[in-house]
Parts: structure tokens; C-alpha cells; sequence
């Protein structure tokens, strides 16, 4: 089944929260690799990203970009692996499709199944954490959020400081 289906919401302004997916409902061998995608569209800095798998939320992220691209990317994939994977944005303001996972050996005859044994290794500018693809550039987004946090209390330091010896001296 190909999903290509995105619910919406509608927020204040002209830019509606919204999640881009596009699934090939999957049957993987024990032991290969997939990859599934969510495109996050005019997020607002109060929501969080989050891939689902039966139910339960397997990843929460921020960003303080609007638009972002979460992937995960399952290597080596196990019989555990098999399941309903979606995304959603918390606060619900967005949902995206559902992808079901089966991980298990192939039929030999029967009915065609879309089966894909891809080969794909991680994309370059990709690390692994736990088995979720995170990109170089949203690592870059939160060290430059923390930069600029640092640099703000660094300022007010220094501005408090500058202050309290001006206070003193008054004295």
C-alpha cells in the first residue's frame, strides 16, 4: 500500500503544521536495513517531533528550524523490529502516515509482495544513535542554540558584574 496522505491542522497565520510522509508498506529480511522518512512543515517552537512504532513514542526531538526532515534508519533489522511506525508533532497538531514494517523471511510462492532488500548504508553527514539517523545539520542547530544561550548568560554576567563594582563605588 503506498501512503501518501498528510492530516493537518490549522494554526494561527498563514502556515499550517503539517507531516510529509511517503511509505511503501514493507517486508524486510532478518538482518537488512530500512529507512523511513517524516518531512515536518511550519513546526512552532512548542512542538516536538516524535516517531511512534506500535502505539508507543520511540524518539521526541526539537528544532528551532520550522521545517525539518526526521529519518530513521533501522540496520540489522530483528523480528522486534516488525511493526506500525508514524509520525506526530506534541502538541498533536500533526499526523503523518502510517508505515507497517514486516521483518521475517520472504514467501517463495504466492501472491507478489513489495519486498525490498535494500543496501542502503547511512547517507553521508549521518550518525547512528540507537539505531535513529540524526542529521550533521540538526546537530549544528543545537550547538549553535547552545552557543548563543552561552553567549546570552555570559552577556548578562558581564552586565550584572559591570553593575554591582559601578554600585560599589558610589559608596
Amino acid at each position: 500500500m503506498d501512503s501518501r496522505e498528510t492530516f493537518t491542522w490549522g494554526l494561527k497565520g498563514h502556515c499550517y503544521t503539517s507531516i510529509n510522509s511517503a511509505y511503501v508498506d514493507q517486508r524486510i529480511r532478518p538482518g537488512h536495513s530500512f529507512s523511513l522518512a517524516c518531512e515536518f512543515v511550519c513546526l512552532q517552537p512548542s512542538h516536538a517531533m516524535q516517531w511512534w512504532k506500535d502505539g508507543r513514542v520511540l524518539l521526541n526531538a526539537t528544532s528551532i528550524l520550522p521545517n525539518i526532515t526526521l529519518s530513521m534508519h533501522v540496520i540489522g533489522a530483528g523480528e522486534k523490529d516488525s511493526g506500525n511506525y508514524s509520525c506526530r508533532t506534541e502538541p498533536p497538531d500533526a499526523l503523518g502516515t502510517t508505515a507497517v514494517i514486516t521483518v521475517g523471511d520472504l514467501p517463495t510462492s504466492g501472491p507478489s509482495v513489495n519486498t525490498l532488500e535494500p543496501t542502503v548504508e547511512p547517507k553521508q553527514g549521518m550518525c547512528e544513535v540507537r539505531g535513529f539517523g540524526v542529521s550533521s545539520q540538526g546537530v549544528l542547530d543545537v550547538a549553535m542554540v547552545w552557543y548563543l544561550l552561552l553567549k546570552a548568560v555570559f552577556l548578562i554576567l558581564m552586565v550584572t558584574t559591570t553593575a554591582l563594582v559601578l554600585a560599589c563605588r558610589r559608596r
